[in-house]
């Protein structure tokens, strides 16, 4: 088995491949290979539609690469460093440059 390099995230082919070879009873590692990517990402793809409590028999089944490239794009809206211009930030500096303009025109 060849070795990953680096990290990658999945793309909506090999979500559909995953979904496809699952559904015929693939194994994992085999999916894995075919995607390029380990095995435990293939595993954790096929977890995250699912509650634990639900067998891998029927995330094979039920996993659609559709809803779960949705919902890795709605996730991925939210990333990144978050901003520190609070609401209250932004008024505080807004009342401050309200303060000098009219402080400078009464000069």
């Amino acid at each position: 088995m060849s070795r990953i390099a680096g990290y990658h995230h999945l793309k909506l082919d090999q979500r559909g491949l995953i979904m496809g070879l699952a559904q015929e009873g693939a194994s994992l590692s085999h999916i894995a290979e075919l995607c390029h990517t380990s095995v435990s990402t293939v595993s954790r793809e096929l977890s995250r539609q699912f509650p634990k409590e639900v067998s891998l028999a029927v995330r094979r089944e039920q996993y659609k690469a559709t809803t779960a490239q949705r919902r890795y794009l709605r996730v991925r809206e939210n990333c990144g460093p978050q901003s520190k211009l609070t609401e209250d930030v932004r008024r505080r500096i807004e009342r401050g440059l309200v303060v000098r303009s009219v402080n400078n025109h009464t000069n």
